[in-house]
């Protein structure tokens, strides 16, 4: 019999997220116990033992409860909105119904792991030139706070005239290490002014259009976006959850607020027995957010009736297209942070390596 421990019911966490790669791990394994006729309560048990987080084990332990009280699995993940999202519940609920609980957990295990691996992707590419930057701007402050300050007395007693360029080291060091408190309050400053901004209203609207806007980022995360509907559009009309709620499902758990505003009103369209290539383009007539080639796809494969499968091919290719612009953002971004570095090496050596030399001829 299941038992939960009065510490563990009143035990609270600090971080209360869980990844992907927790969700693949927990509908793989329970899809693999079920097909190997496992009830669904021991598989629960089961798998609530090898999870590591904390907060995510805590949420399944009170999906055990709910399934030991006699609840379905779909009543009982229902109860867990903050940890399964709608369109989670409908694909499961609308299996159970037909038999075929494992197969929509294989279903949600495949599309978690590829959620998962392509926001690693994304994140491993702009990780790698973000850290170099903050690195660089550390070594320059170190640089010119630190180092050049010991070696400008050497300069001043020398009493030569130095290079425009030893100068100008000369200044921007004198300059930070003055007013280095200046720019620490400033910087507190802007911190608070970030999560002030960050509770407020406007942050999840203003940030979802900067993302769409912003030169390099926004064809990224487009197509991120779009790769994800295509993915959950196929799994959604595959089990046939209706198209007006498929839309409006996928406007629950789309990441993005203003496709998730674009999605509800294309699900209006649906109700009012619009197709649903007409119904996007009335919602984006400019194409800005589903381009001409999403949905001269979508109309020529809804008229075939064969929706699911096209939805998955269209998700492969915005798949495909990202990892092209991921490689172009790493061609373009690290050779110039390595530029950057270059320039302030040179600029660095030069200054102090002439005023070094002048000081030495000076000296014999």
């Amino acid at each position: 019999m299941f038992k939960k421990t009065k510490s563990e019911s009143k035990k609270t966490y600090l971080f209360k997220n869980i990844s992907e790669i927790d969700r693949y791990s927990f509908y793989e394994y329970l899809s693999n116990m079920l097909d190997s006729w496992v009830s669904i309560k021991d598989a629960l048990l089961s798998i609530s033992d090898r999870i590591e987080n904390g907060y995510f084990r805590s949420r399944i332990d009170e999906l055990i409860t709910f399934v030991i009280s006699w609840d379905s699995f779909s009543k009982s993940v229902k109860r867990l909105p903050d940890v399964f999202n709608p369109m989670e519940i409908s694909i499961i609920e609308t299996w159970e119904k037909k038999g075929k609980l494992s197969a929509a957990l294989e279903r949600l295990a495949k599309n978690s792991e590829a959620t998962y691996k392509l926001k690693t992707k994304i994140r491993d590419t702009f990780s790698s030139p973000i850290l170099l930057f903050i690195s660089v701007i550390i070594a320059f402050l170190l640089v010119i706070t630190y180092v050049i300050p010991n070696i400008i007395p050497l300069f001043d007693a020398s009493e030569i005239g130095f290079s425009l360029w030893t100068n100008i080291l000369i200044w921007t060091s004198r300059f930070f290490s003055e007013n280095m408190m200046y720019f620490l309050w400033f910087a507190v400053v802007l911190l608070i002014i970030f999560f002030w901004y960050k509770s407020s209203e406007k942050w999840e609207t203003d940030i979802a259009h900067m993302m769409l806007e912003l030169p390099i980022l926004w064809n990224i995360h487009r197509n991120y976006i779009l790769a994800s509907i295509a993915l959950d559009l196929s799994d959604l009309t595959d089990v046939w959850v209706n198209l007006e709620e498929a839309f409006e499902l996928m406007g629950k758990t789309t990441e993005n607020i203003v496709y998730k505003s674009i999605l509800y009103d294309i699900s209006t369209e649906i109700s009012i027995w619009n197709e649903i290539s007409k119904s996007i383009d009335t919602m984006d007539e400019e194409n800005k957010y589903f381009p001409s080639d999403f949905l001269h796809m979508l109309s020529v494969w809804e008229k075939n009736k064969t929706l699911p499968k096209v939805c998955k091919k269209i998700s492969q290719q915005y798949t495909s297209e990202i990892d092209h612009c991921l490689l172009k953002f790493s061609k373009k971004v690290e050779p110039m942070i390595v530029a950057v570095i270059a320039l302030l090496v040179l600029w660095f050596g030069f200054s102090v390596f002439s005023a070094i030399l002048k000081v030495t001829q000076s000296v014999l």
